[in-house]
């Protein structure tokens, strides 16, 4: 298969691996932030998940992940408690098997009150186009995003065999090519320059044109 457009998602860093106890109480402790913080929020949360082991609860589009963001942003300092890359969707479910087997009698309104966004990029030439980059942040300043980016470089070509997804060596040079190609990558402003390079090239961060919405506590949208 060949990939002509390559996704470059955070969460390729080290991973630790914590021991069960402290996975445990890191947990709860979440758990007990998003009950605390959030509580409108994780009872829309509970009330929407589905327990399924494909399924990716703060994947783009999904009906959780705007609600999972929410409690993100409302607990700061317990958030690493879910990890990252392939640790993180199960550490996922598990703490939202936990936040429903916590679920209080009495749901308050949420105390965490700052903002939560999601925001889409463009390149200025492409309107119409897929977004470049996803961003979810909180607070007043709609550029950052402290939660999660996400951006696509453009001009990458992989190409990935059924045999290579059963080779740890096949994948780990799969893997250098795509951080090369992110290192290496133009950033640009529109999409006209970057194809014209003749290199990978990705949208320059901060830039293009960004279009932002607000997720609420039950769980719904409006234009930021």
């Amino acid at each position: 298969m060949r990939a002509g457009v390559f996704a470059a998602l955070l969460g390729f860093g080290a991973i630790g691996f914590a021991s069960p106890a402290s996975a445990d109480d890191a947990r709860d402790a979440l758990v007990r932030c998003a009950w605390s913080q959030a509580s409108t929020t994780s009872a829309t949360l509970v009330e929407r998940v589905r327990f399924d082991r494909q399924y990716i609860y703060d994947a783009e589009g999904s009906p959780t992940v705007g609600l999972i963001m929410r409690i993100l942003a409302a607990c700061p300092a317990e958030r690493a408690a879910l990890g990252h890359g392939s640790e993180r969707r199960e550490e996922l479910r598990r703490f939202l098997r936990r936040l429903r087997s916590e679920k209080p009698q009495t749901v308050s309104p949420d105390v965490f009150a700052e903002p939560v966004f999601r925001c889409e990029s463009r390149f200025l030439d492409a309107a119409e186009s897929a977004p470049a980059a996803i961003g979810w942040g909180y607070g007043a300043d709609l550029s950052q995003h402290q939660l999660s980016h996400s951006s696509t470089i453009e001009g990458h070509s992989a190409i990935v065999s059924s045999g290579s997804l059963d080779d740890p060596a096949a994948l780990s040079r799969l893997l250098e090519q795509a951080e090369r190609a992110e290192t290496e990558a133009l950033e640009t402003e529109t999409l006209a320059e970057g194809r014209a390079s003749g290199r990978a090239f990705r949208l320059k961060d901060g830039g293009g044109a960004r279009v932002c919405k607000f997720v609420h506590p039950d769980g719904s949208y409006t234009d930021a």
